[in-house]
């Protein structure tokens, strides 16, 4: 299980990723092959694994995404769409697989 508000997610159709940086490294590593784990650095932020990714669109959290990161994705991306992506993350969580069910019960 990874405990931690520092960090983001991004999936795509093809691949899910959980970016963080070096103190998450070991917890985040445990959600392999589930997800692929990037580690941020100074000298690579989020902006940068983003431009690399050159996706068409994005949806964010407006409810949580800040306005100077909404203005930085804009101007370092323009050619991406900001969509709002607020309660899909809460609208999947609420499907429960058996292992879930499971561990509800007990």
């Amino acid at each position: 299980m990874f405990y931690s508000t520092s960090f983001q997610l991004l999936i795509t159709p093809t691949d899910n990723y959980i970016i963080t940086d070096f103190r998450y490294a070991e917890a985040a590593r445990e959600l392999e092959p589930l997800y692929k784990v990037v580690m941020t650095e100074p000298q690579y932020s989020l902006m940068d694994f983003l431009a690399e990714q050159r996706l068409k669109s994005i949806g964010l959290e407006f409810k949580v995404a800040t306005i100077d990161f909404y203005a930085e994705l804009d101007e370092k991306m323009p050619w991406m769409d900001i969509v709002p992506f607020d309660g899909l993350i809460e609208d999947i969580r609420i499907i429960k697989d058996d292992g879930e069910l499971a561990a509800i019960a007990n």
